[in-house]
């Protein structure tokens, strides 16, 4: 991270905006690997809290027939294709999945929360338990379901 404006630079990409503000914000580290062809996407990591956080640690993985040719509009429209781009975001450098993927990481992480705060005190963080029904409403709505734990 660029000390002077915030900016980050990765691999050969340059984010432009200043990211400590989200730093600061941060409850979490998320320690991943993504994947991504033209059919599908993939993206798997560990969640943990950071120091001083409200308590998260889980596994969460994603697999889905969301690749690159499937994004946001926004992304389609940043393509130029003078420069040879042909809208793919892999070639225009732009986002890579479509926006509903962290939209939905976000939802899981507030089904996390939701769990955790329901666990009775002095309950197993180890304990399994189902989505709230909030929770999952949340999911559906994005088009997606859940699936029960087996406990």
């Amino acid at each position: 991270m660029n000390a002077e404006n915030g900016t980050v630079t990765a691999a050969e990409t340059a984010f432009r905006r200043d990211t400590r503000p989200c730093n600061a914000a941060a409850e979490v580290t998320f320690l991943h690997k993504t994947g991504l062809t033209e059919n599908y996407g993939s993206d798997g990591g560990i969640v943990r809290s950071l120091p001083g956080k409200p308590w998260r640690r889980y596994i969460v993985v994603f697999l889905s027939n969301l690749g690159y040719r499937y994004y946001d509009a926004k992304v389609a429209d940043a393509a130029d294709f003078a420069k040879g781009e042909d809208g793919f975001p892999y070639v225009s450098r732009s986002i890579s999945y479509t926006q509903r993927v962290p939209a939905l990481g976000l939802s899981i992480d507030a089904m996390m929360q939701e769990r955790q705060r329901a666990r009775p005190r002095g309950a197993s963080r180890q304990g399994r338990g189902s989505p709230t029904d909030a929770s999952a409403r949340s999911i559906e709505r994005m088009g997606l379901s859940t699936v029960p734990s087996r406990a």
